[in-house]
């Protein structure tokens, strides 16, 4: 578990290592994505090492301008108990928590949680995934959400999820299989997302647990294509369970784990243009995985 923020730049050729900027209040673990709105950074639950309980499901926020965590509870996710492996989703002043891990008896559930990033208020619930999943690697394109991969249950795990899904921000209508990623696996990514289409960078096989040798993109529903394709793109370590990001041109991937558990703390780069090479821009304050990524 860690409650480090670690900050870095997305400039071409960076190389210089990340700085600890701020800390949560209480450390968390399998967080794995954030909810982003144009000034701020949002952790959702996760499991914790100290504070109120092993599992939660709080709310806190992080402001990009000052670097500084406000270590204010700003809500809790409605009905989890405690949460976590959950993705998260980013629309307007909206954040959706998608499926997860329920702490307890709960198992793994297929309930998408809405979130105000305006008022600082308890989720409210949305709509439902197509079945209980949790471990999936979120993507947008701004006018749909998409999760792929993952746990399926239910309500324990039961086998990897191929599935991809879309969920339509506007309509908060339950979303719908539109195809199927070329392996199955948990990713524990925050997803990378391009204009046009997501990336999975890593992904570790949910019945024999090692990782595959190749990663995985597919494109939005409207570029018409719904099913994944493998692709040849080596990562440092080869890792999963990445704190991933996005910026207009490049994907970046950060800290993650072997199926040993060796845990790095470099981050990594591609560009979209050519999303076969991928370079390495130096390193975070501490090794880790199961992070939540954010961008501005």
């Amino acid at each position: 578990n860690s409650d480090h923020i670690d900050k870095y730049s997305f400039a071409s050729g960076a190389s210089a290592p990340s700085s600890q900027v701020a800390s949560l209040p209480f450390s968390s673990a399998y967080t794995n994505s954030a909810i982003i709105s144009a000034t701020h950074a949002y952790n959702m639950g996760g499991l914790q090492a100290t504070g109120p309980g092993s599992a939660h499901g709080l709310m806190t926020r992080f402001a990009f301008a000052s670097d500084t965590q406000d270590n204010s509870i700003t809500g809790y996710i409605s009905n989890s108990g405690g949460m976590s492996s959950h993705a998260c989703l980013s629309a307007g002043d909206y954040g959706f928590v998608c499926g997860g891990w329920r702490a307890g008896a709960g198992g793994l559930t297929d309930n998408v949680s809405k979130v105000s990033t305006v008022n600082d208020t308890n989720s409210t619930a949305s709509s439902d995934l197509s079945r209980p999943t949790y471990q999936m690697a979120p993507a947008t394109d701004n006018v749909y959400g998409y999760l792929a991969n993952g746990y399926k249950g239910p309500p324990a795990s039961t086998a990897g999820s191929t599935r991809i899904e879309r969920m339509s921000f506007a309509s908060e209508v339950n979303s719908g299989e539109i195809g199927n990623t070329a392996s199955e696996g948990l990713t524990g990514s925050s997803g990378i997302s391009s204009s046009t289409h997501a990336y999975i960078p890593g992904i570790q096989s949910a019945v024999t647990s090692v990782h595959y040798s190749h990663a995985v993109k597919y494109a939005f529903a409207s570029a018409g294509i719904t099913t994944s394709n493998a692709f040849a793109q080596s990562l440092i370590g080869d890792t999963y369970s990445h704190g991933c990001a996005s910026s207009t041109s490049a994907g970046f991937i950060a800290l993650g784990a072997t199926y040993t558990n060796d845990q790095s703390n470099s981050v990594e780069t591609f560009l979209f243009a050519s999303d076969t090479t991928v370079s390495n821009i130096g390193t975070l304050s501490r090794p880790g995985r199961d992070v939540a990524g954010a961008h501005v």
